[in-house]
């Protein structure tokens, strides 16, 4: 019921007005809200407001967002990766709850930590966009919320840690017309069966060895080859059943460390090369900026609450933040020449520091103020530095 408390203007406070501060407090929000408003309310009548029908709420503007962004078009442009429809990189974030949370959210280290958060998402570094977000307890498996794979991965290329090797989890994404790149762990049993780099040196065949018996006394710059690997279904109606899957590992040495990177994928190597996956993969870092630019800047870590709905509340409104950050982001980096580069920890601090005037024209729209204000963002986000080498993804995609 729309009493003296406005829902729309209580939303877009909860989403924004803590991106300008330093910390993130109940009480900071309702003197942000009073000062736009003009509404003076008790600190009791703002707090009551904080319920599980307004973290509901929060929830399913999130999910009615993502849902609208899913029919969006291809996220890259040109450049190698083009070939795929977005570079998707799935990963979890955790985050460090009151003690008295640790029914609802445990954790996994309670020798230090009693309750625990994690936060799944699936981001598109091309399209720049979330397509999937799922709140769990910290001791929920990282695999656990993407045992269903959808249509989602259709066309796109899925990019894992080590957290999520799991060899059924890639048999669903070959299925669904989907592909997939991971780092290896040096201990899996696969077994070689052919070679897409053949050694000149014809007594020094792969064929038939065990995958974790050749990388100790590999001496060649590049492995490339195609492994057999044989994992168990899970249990259905009691039984097991057994399944073989061919993939390809790539092994790319290390000029410093002289040690291996070692990658499983279902790309073929007449898409990528060999130098080409362990660059993609390198392209997974751009989730760790995400995730940085969520908890420096949007204060997605600082949850200063014992309650879950409260919690549940600023959650929900950082993930909701940080979509409406996405869909202006895509719009300056449409307005921006392919030359130039917007880095994510850029944008999110040049966000911060707008959002005060992004909240107050979203509760009284003004045309001239906002050309005026997209004109600065588009100015600050840009990064100076035309001739930086180091540029994220620069010969791998264009956006």
């Amino acid at each position: 019921r729309q009493r003296k408390v406005q829902v729309f203007a209580l939303v877009t406070v909860l989403t924004m007005a803590y991106r300008s501060g330093t910390t993130r407090t109940i009480a900071a929000m309702r003197e942000t809200y009073e000062k736009l408003t003009n509404t003076p309310l008790t600190r009791n009548a703002f707090y009551k407001r904080f319920t599980k029908a307004l973290a509901g709420l929060l929830r399913r503007l999130v999910l009615r967002v993502l849902e609208q962004e899913a029919t969006g078009g291809r996220g890259i442009a040109g450049g190698v990766l083009s070939q795929f429809r977005d570079l998707v990189i799935v990963d979890s974030t955790v985050l460090r709850l009151k003690d008295r949370l640790s029914k609802t959210f445990s954790a996994c280290w309670t020798s230090h930590t009693k309750a625990a958060a994690k936060l799944h998402m699936v981001y598109g570094v091309g399209s720049a966009r979330l397509s999937q977000v799922k709140l769990t307890a910290e001791r929920v498996s990282d695999q656990t919320p993407w045992r269903k794979i959808g249509d989602w991965v259709r066309g796109s290329l899925v990019a894992f840690d080590l957290g999520y090797c799991n060899y059924q989890l890639f048999d669903r994404i070959e299925q669904h017309g989907g592909w997939f790149v991971t780092r290896l762990k040096r201990n899996v049993h696969a077994t070689i069966v052919s070679e897409n780099r053949p050694c000149r040196d014809a007594s020094r065949t792969m064929l038939g060895k065990r995958l974790k018996e050749v990388l100790p006394g590999l001496r060649r710059g590049v492995l490339d080859v195609i492994v057999e690997v044989t994992f168990r279904h899970r249990a259905y109606l009691g039984r097991r059943r057994y399944a073989k899957r061919t993939f390809r590992v790539v092994a790319v040495r290390n000029p410093k460390t002289r040690g291996y990177h070692t990658y499983l994928t279902n790309v073929p190597a007449s898409v990528l090369t060999a130098t080409e996956v362990a660059q993609t993969y390198g392209l997974r870092w751009q989730v760790e900026l995400l995730f940085k630019g969520l908890k420096h800047h949007g204060r997605l870590d600082q949850l200063p609450s014992g309650k879950q709905e409260v919690v549940e509340c600023f959650i929900w409104a950082s993930v909701l933040a940080q979509l409406l950050s996405e869909a202006l982001y895509r719009r300056v980096r449409a307005e921006t020449s392919p030359h130039r580069h917007t880095p994510l920890l850029r944008w999110a601090a040049v966000l911060s520091r707008f959002s005060f005037d992004l909240l107050r024209l979203a509760l009284k729209p003004h045309q001239t103020e906002e050309r005026i204000l997209f004109k600065w963002l588009l100015r600050a986000a840009v990064d100076p530095n035309v001739n930086r080498p180091d540029r994220a993804g620069a010969g791998l995609l264009r956006l």
